[in-house]
């Protein structure tokens, strides 16, 4: 177990009271889990590109081109106005 300073540790604390941290709980928690998810795009930071998405791949890039292509259909269909398209 890592040892805390036990001034640190009395500030933390107080200062975790008026935050809503629980006893025991330090801002710094957390490591780990920032470790892994480090872990886990390290390749694409370390090559300069945008980590992969994780999850259920939803984004608004994802959502908007659905928009979009669902009003294309309608384009040409006859069931939308090229001036109302033009506004999307």
């Amino acid at each position: 177990m890592d040892e805390v300073d036990p001034e640190q540790d009395s500030l933390l604390r107080a200062l975790g009271a008026s935050r809503g941290w629980s006893a025991g709980t330090h801002p710094g928690d957390g490591w780990k889990e920032a470790l892994e998810q480090y872990e886990v795009q390290a390749g694409d930071l370390h090559a300069g590109r945008t980590p992969h998405v994780t999850g259920d791949g939803m984004t608004v890039r994802y959502l908007a081109n659905q928009f979009l292509t669902g009003k294309q259909h309608q384009l040409d269909a006859g069931e939308l106005a090229p001036r109302s398209f033009a506004e999307y």
